[in-house]
């Protein structure tokens, strides 16, 4: 076992590194507050979809409907703020995260049906800038042509096309090409990696960031696919090319360069898995806090949470054994519930170490996602799937109501904006 490293002390100590954790790090450094970022790894971040899903009602007033949600389910961590709050959170984001396109209509955010890689819809306010949302641009003449690459054994793209062909217009084809042939043509490596079975998200992500002002040869490679899969098609019929979310960290420069080889506009679907989505958005979260000089320090799992005076104890642990303790005017739980480890990783015996520290558990979140205290302030704060766990509600309440990046977002947003104001006094 390592000795520990000497204390370190910081305003904010966030444990967890997804998308909440880091928009909260992102919020507090760009305002002059001094916070460090402990994460243990793999979460659900990390199975993010590319869009931004506030609350999945269809409904033309979202106002309204989360008035009524909050009525319905007053442990939901929506209750504990209003819309004003989530609309100036959702505002700052999407004016930090360019790369994003919002739904609104005047001032408000609306709900809009995007298509995903099962090929249903779903409801969001928000999503990356290259997924497909042109429904209703679909007509009878319309031609969409779906791509699957037939390296990935389980591409949805025939069911994407089925659901597609059974609620809009037109004609929907599925265009299935090959990496191995695409690669030959341009990166010998990468062939000879498909050919070993080696090929990942990862070096097609490379590849594709490397080649995405040279698309000639994919275009090219689609028209000559188009001709002998369908040769009744006329090519230059085409709409859309609707793609799975692989073409890189930076997309956008990809379909760019497909648009000027190729007669129709070309996009990506919305994921439902493990995919590039939650990669291009977790390189955006790292550039910004790099910039902000904020590190978010990998593979630490909380062990130990103790009060010291007026400030908390944090004994974080690597695998190996090295020890780092941090001591901390506030404590921000930002794990998703699903991935939770160490101290935070038994429900039951949670609720003994948080009586003991006098926080109430469970269902002791307050106003602002900070946990009540039977004495003064606790200054711990649960925000994105961490609230959650503390207001117990499922991670099936979560995947049903479709509250997903909308709760990290709004509540880090919440905390990010008490703690400002408490350090500005």
């Amino acid at each position: 076992m390592k000795d520990m490293d000497p204390t370190e002390i910081c305003e904010v100590c966030i444990v967890g590194g997804g998308y909440s954790g880091m928009n909260l790090a992102r919020l507090l450094t760009t305002n002059g507050v001094n916070c460090k970022i402990y994460s243990a790894g793999y979460g659900a971040s990390n199975l993010w979809a590319g869009t931004i899903d506030l609350l999945n009602f269809p409904c033309e007033n979202l106002s309204i409907e989360l008035a009524k949600f909050q009525v319905s389910i007053p442990q939901h961590p929506y209750a504990k703020i209003g819309m004003d709050l989530i609309n100036d959170s959702l505002d700052e984001f999407f004016k930090a995260f360019p790369n994003f396109l919002a739904f609104k209509d005047g001032n408000n955010y609306i709900n809009q049906p995007i298509l995903t890689m099962l090929g249903n819809l779903k409801l969001c306010v928000g999503l990356w800038d290259t997924i497909f949302k042109d429904f209703d641009k679909f007509n009878p003449e319309s031609l969409c042509v779906l791509i699957e690459f037939e390296e990935f054994n389980n591409s949805a793209m025939h069911l994407v096309a089925k659901g597609l062909q059974s609620q809009f217009p037109g004609k929907f084809l599925v265009l299935t090409l090959s990496l191995s042939e695409l690669f030959a043509q341009i990166d010998s490596d990468l062939a000879e990696k498909i050919q070993d079975d080696k090929i990942s998200l990862n070096n097609l992500a490379a590849f594709f960031d490397s080649q995405k002002l040279s698309m000639g040869i994919l275009a090219n490679y689609i028209k000559n696919e188009v001709g002998n899969q369908y040769p009744k098609e006329q090519f230059d019929k085409i709409s859309y090319y609707l793609f799975p979310p692989v073409l890189g960290i930076e997309p956008k420069k990809v379909i760019s360069s497909l648009n000027n080889h190729l007669l129709g506009k070309s996009f990506e679907l919305a994921a439902l898995s493990t995919s590039l989505m939650s990669r291009r958005l977790f390189n955006q979260f790292e550039q910004k806090l790099e910039l902000l000089s904020t590190q978010i320090n990998k593979g630490f799992v909380l062990t130990s949470l103790e009060r010291h005076g007026l400030n908390w104890n944090c004994i974080f642990e690597k695998v190996k054994g090295e020890k780092v303790q941090i001591l901390a005017k506030n404590v921000v739980i930002a794990t998703g519930s699903l991935f939770v480890k160490g101290f935070l990783a038994d429900e039951a015996e949670l609720a003994n170490k948080f009586h003991e520290l006098n926080l109430e558990f469970p269902g002791g979140l307050g106003h602002d996602f900070e946990i009540n205290s039977t004495k003064d302030c606790s200054k711990v704060f649960a925000i994105g799937s961490a609230a959650f766990l503390m207001s117990q509600c499922t991670d099936e309440d979560e995947f049903r109501d479709g509250t997903g990046l909308g709760v990290a977002i709004s509540s880090s947003y919440a905390v990010a904006q008490k703690i400002i104001r408490e350090h500005t006094k």
